[in-house]
């Protein structure tokens, strides 16, 4: 597996699925759901509402029209209620439903946003922290590339070691005993999970390494 935590702009990568923080209707928004109807297209729009909406939780599939991905994984993320509603279960399970998606649809290279973090307004802590656990966990032993993107790395400096049990740090230590500090870079090794920001329509199979100093 390899999985990276990158800034930048989620509908420029290349890959092969494209997660969105959609909403329970499956209808245009703001921020990144926003992002990505407008970059897809109107055609996005036009075949998400024939799913005919999807569950808190949960997530269907799209294609990923004039986006540079071949599908498009839908996932609707709780919104906050001081974690009264079952929301971190809740958004564990966008995670897992849209990994087992991109599975099913031979997907090799999968780029999420940070879900729940946004309009739902889940703890930017808590949700990283959720986000970094269901992917590592999901990525042992397959044959996955996840990149994990944040909008600006300002946010990231902010919450990456914030202490608890919610925290980045914690679910990095989950992930492996091997974790190396390179110049505010994480190498996670033997597999490689690296904070860095990609160039525009960047692709997966050919990123860069940061070599341990």
């Amino acid at each position: 597996m390899s999985f990276e935590i990158i800034t930048g702009d989620i509908t420029q990568l290349r890959c092969d699925a494209i997660v969105n923080a959609a909403n329970k209707k499956l209808k245009g928004g703001g921020g990144v759901n926003g992002a990505i109807q407008r970059t897809a297209g109107p055609e996005l729009l036009k075949d998400s509402l024939k799913l005919g909406g999807c569950p808190v939780g949960q997530a269907k599939v799209t294609g990923g029209y004039k986006l540079p991905c071949k599908h498009i994984i839908h996932a609707v993320a709780p919104h906050w209620c001081h974690g009264l509603l079952h929301e971190k279960e809740k958004l564990a399970s966008c995670y897992r439903v849209s990994l087992e998606l991109a599975e099913k649809y031979d997907c090799k290279t999968v780029a999420f946003p940070l879900l729940g973090a946004g309009n739902c307004g889940i703890p930017y802590n808590i949700a990283m922290g959720i986000a970094v656990r269901e992917i590592s966990e999901y990525l042992r032993n397959r044959e996955m590339t996840v990149a994990l993107v944040l909008f600006s790395s300002r946010a990231a400096d902010q919450e990456l070691f914030r202490p608890g049990p919610e925290s980045l740090y914690y679910g990095l230590n989950a992930m492996s005993n091997n974790l190396i500090m390179v110049n505010r870079k994480l190498l996670l090794n033997p597999n490689g999970l690296i904070l860095g920001t990609p160039g525009k329509g960047r692709s997966f199979n050919n990123r860069e390494r940061s070599p341990v100093v």
